[in-house]
C-alpha cells in the first residue's frame, strides 16, 4: 500500500507539498499539483483513514514548547494559551527546553507517540524543512518566533516595524548617537529588530556606528555589562534601544552605577513590556507586545488545526504599541 512518503519520492517533492495538494492549498504551483496528482492516481494512494480515525481519539492535551520558563516574557503568553485551552477542556503541558535540541526532540517524541494532540512552538532549533515535515503529520503552530517561508501556521508581531518605531521615538526627540543592545543569535525577532534599528537610523540620517552596538544575552546582567562598556566610550551614546526589557532594565541600573542620569544623559527604550518595565526606576519606555493575545490566538489556531480546519499556511500579525514612560526624554 502506497504511503504519502512514496508519493513525495515519486513526484520529487516534500511530504508537506503532497499534504498541501491533498488539502487543496493555493500555495502549490499548478504544474506541481498536476504532477503530484498524477502520482497519487498512478500509485492508488489515499489518505490513511484508520490513522485519521486514530488521530480523532484525542488526548485533550497540547504541548507548549519554550526555551526558558524563567523568562518573564512568556508568562502572559502562556496565560493566554492556558485560558483558551481550559475553555475547550484541554490540558496544557509546558515543555522547557533550555534551548537544548535533545530536550526539544524528546518533547516532539511525545507528539509522535500521540501523547498530545498538537504543539505550540515559542522557539525551535528545528530547520524550516524539519518543521514543515512535522507539521504535515501533526498539528503545530509557531508563536512569536517562527521560520519564514514554510507551510506551518504562525502568529507574531511585526518586529521590524516595532523596532523602527522605538528608534524613531529616540531620533525624533533629538538623540544623535543611538546605540543598540542586541543579541547574538539568528532568531527572526533578533534579525527583524536589528533591521528596524538600521531602518530608523537611515531614515533620520544617523550613520551606522559599530562602536554603539553592544551584545547581550537577554539577561539583566548582560545589560549591566553593556553599561560598563558605554562608560568606557570616548563619546557615550545619548540613547539606547535594547532588544529586551530585562537587558534594558539591567542597562539602566548599570548606567546609574556609572554616574549617568536616566534619561537626562542617556535615554533607554526596551522591548516586550514585561511587568517589571512599569515598576523599575525610572519606568521603562518600551514596545508592548500583546502577549496574552499572542497566546490566545495561537491556541485558537492550534485548535483549528487539531479539528482539521484551515490550510496550514495561516500567518497572523498582531499590532504592537510603544509605551512611553520616564526612561526617555
Amino acid at each position: 500500500m502506497a504511503t504519502i512518503q512514496d508519493v513525495a519520492e515519486k513526484a520529487g517533492v516534500s511530504v508537506a507539498t503532497v499534504s498541501r495538494v491533498l488539502n487543496g492549498s493555493s500555495r502549490v504551483a499548478e504544474e506541481t499539483r498536476s504532477r503530484v496528482q498524477q502520482v497519487i492516481d498512478r500509485l492508488g494512494y489515499s489518505p490513511n483513514l484508520l490513522g485519521s480515525q486514530l488521530r480523532k481519539m484525542r488526548t485533550q492535551t497540547v504541548l507548549v514548547v519554550l526555551p526558558s520558563i524563567s523568562n518573564p516574557f512568556y508568562s502572559r503568553v502562556v496565560k493566554g494559551i492556558g485560558d483558551v485551552a481550559k475553555a475547550h477542556a484541554y490540558h496544557m503541558l509546558l515543555c522547557n527546553t533550555d534551548s537544548s535540541p535533545e530536550l526539544e526532540s524528546y518533547y516532539i517524541g511525545l507528539l509522535r507517540k500521540k501523547m498530545a494532540d498538537g504543539m505550540i512552538l515559542m522557539e525551535s532549533g528545528l530547520s524550516g524543512e524539519e518543521m514543515e515535515k512535522l507539521s504535515a503529520l501533526y498539528p503545530m503552530v509557531q508563536c512569536s518566533e517562527y521560520r519564514e517561508g514554510i507551510f506551518v501556521p504562525r502568529i507574531s508581531i511585526d518586529n521590524r516595524k516595532a523596532a523602527r518605531d522605538a528608534v524613531d521615538h529616540l531620533a525624533e526627540r533629538g538623540h544623535r548617537r543611538i546605540g543598540l543592545l542586541t543579541v547574538n543569535n539568528t532568531l527572526i525577532s533578533t534579525v527583524e529588530r536589528n533591521r528596524g534599528y538600521a531602518d530608523s537610523l537611515q531614515q533620520h540620517g544617523r550613520p551606522w556606528d559599530a562602536e554603539a552596538v553592544f551584545t547581550g544575552d537577554y539577561t539583566y546582567s548582560s545589560g549591566v555589562m553593556a553599561a560598563q562598556r558605554i562608560a568606557r566610550m570616548g563619546k557615550p551614546v545619548d540613547g539606547v534601544f535594547a532588544l529586551s526589557d530585562m537587558m534594558a532594565i539591567g542597562l539602566m541600573k548599570g548606567l546609574k552605577q556609572e554616574g549617568f542620569r536616566i534619561p537626562e544623559d542617556i535615554s533607554v527604550v526596551g522591548f516586550d513590556d514585561i511587568s517589571f518595565a512599569s515598576i523599575c526606576e525610572p519606568a521603562l519606555t518600551t514596545v508592548n507586545q500583546p502577549r496574552y493575545s499572542l497566546g490566545e490566538r495561537a491556541m485558537q489556531l492550534l485548535l483549528r488545526r487539531i479539528r482539521g480546519e484551515g490550510t496550514g499556511d495561516e500567518s497572523i500579525t498582531l499590532a504592537h504599541s510603544l509605551i512611553i514612560r520616564q526612561s526617555t526624554r
